[in-house]
């Protein structure tokens, strides 16, 4: 989290004295919700939150949804690629570069990648997979897969929101209907989960039966 912050910091004091133009108010913006961004990480991964998981499983949904609703959207929103690509030398920055012009391959799986379609059932298998008894029972059990577990709900959310934000590189545009339509979807998807475990008759995750009224 240091390092993103640093990274942007860097990256977007360069930038923003090549182009003297560009709106205050968009550069207080995007600093705003990259800190928002970095916030909502240190929220959910560096705080009590992330002992309480372990105890409470309201407070293990509270964290995926910091995760997943908060920290990737915000991150994204924060246009943070030019800022993260200045903060490299010269030379670094223009191969990069070079990788993502159009019709380079890099490019062209990214924009594979961000499709609606494809963003929505990657981030929707992946939230349903880690609700699953054993897998969530194991991530609870062990540090390295619950990692793991953390790291694929943001990674996959950071995809899910991609067509939303449409940050630089600009990798595709998506008419506001069918942005509207595909966060409905999304809401019917996440909230057929959460009544799917609201309304369990029995106890989905036994390792909570110790700490707490089942």
């Amino acid at each position: 989290m240091v390092l993103l912050g640093v990274t942007y910091a860097v990256g977007g004091g360069r930038l923003w004295r090549r182009a003297p133009g560009v709106s205050r108010r968009a550069t207080a913006a995007r600093a705003a919700l990259t800190l928002g961004a970095l916030a909502s990480l240190a929220l959910a991964l560096a705080s009590p939150l992330h002992e309480l998981v372990h105890e409470r499983f309201s407070a293990h949904m509270v964290q995926h949804v910091v995760l997943t609703m908060m920290a990737a959207p915000a991150l994204l929103l924060a246009d943070p690629w030019p800022a993260g690509l200045w903060a490299l030398p010269a030379g670094a920055r223009a191969a990069l570069g070079r990788l993502l012009v159009p019709g380079a391959p890099l490019r062209r799986a990214g924009r594979a990648m961000t499709r609606m379609p494809v963003a929505w059932l990657a981030h929707a298998v992946v939230l349903w997979l880690w609700h699953i008894p054993p897998l969530y029972e194991a991530a609870l059990a062990h540090e390295p897969l619950h990692d793991l577990e953390h790291l694929t709900l943001f990674g996959s959310a950071l995809l899910f929101w991609w067509p939303i934000a449409n940050p630089a590189p600009r990798l595709r545009g998506a008419h506001p209907g069918w942005q509207v339509v595909y966060l409905v979807l999304a809401a019917f998807q996440s909230g057929a989960l959460g009544l799917l475990l609201a309304a369990s008759p029995s106890v989905l995750y036994p390792a909570y039966a110790t700490v707490a009224s089942p």
